[in-house]
């Protein structure tokens, strides 16, 4: 009997030492977005989080995540849940006739308000993901993005603001 306990418990400490338990290691955060400068109470705030410079900021197909909220006050907030810590940029904008799309006018100019997240670079064409990148590296992150028209980034382009 004791040769059999003996036996079981080096059994026991040799399956531990080849697979020893694993911590969990994969971190996950909450991310809490305020969009700011919402001049028209119409439509809907559409906004993808993104984690990969893939489609950034505007071919929908290779988001990582989305949110929508009625664009009902100056300033509207919400979540980003379980998002792993990592690198991300976001894109958004302002879908005022609540048409589900990016709207232009006959100038090919965006005619809706927009927002992205770090400081993007509007000279170049389009905007990377490295200039709207932030990282998310604790459990509770909180950014501010600022909605603009086209007519705001055309003044930031010709350094009027």
């Amino acid at each position: 009997m004791i040769i059999l306990k003996t036996m079981l418990t080096v059994s026991v400490v040799v399956l531990a030492m080849l697979f020893p338990i694993q911590k969990a290691t994969s971190q996950t955060a909450t991310l809490h977005v305020s969009v700011t400068n919402i001049k028209n109470h119409e439509g809907i705030i559409r906004t993808l989080l993104w984690n990969d410079e893939e489609g950034f900021p505007k071919e929908k197909e290779y988001f990582f995540k989305k949110a929508f909220h009625a664009a009902d006050a100056d300033t509207v907030c919400f979540y980003f849940t379980d998002i792993p810590y990592g690198n991300y940029a976001i894109s958004l904008f302002q879908d005022e006739n609540a048409n589900l799309e990016f709207d232009k006018n006959r100038l090919t100019r965006t005619s809706e308000p927009f927002g992205l997240s770090g400081k993007p670079n509007f000279k170049e064409r389009p905007v990377k993901f490295e200039d709207c990148k932030f990282r998310i590296g604790k459990p509770q992150i909180e950014i501010n993005i600022r909605l603009m028209s086209i007519d705001e980034v055309q003044q930031i382009i010709n350094g009027e603001q």
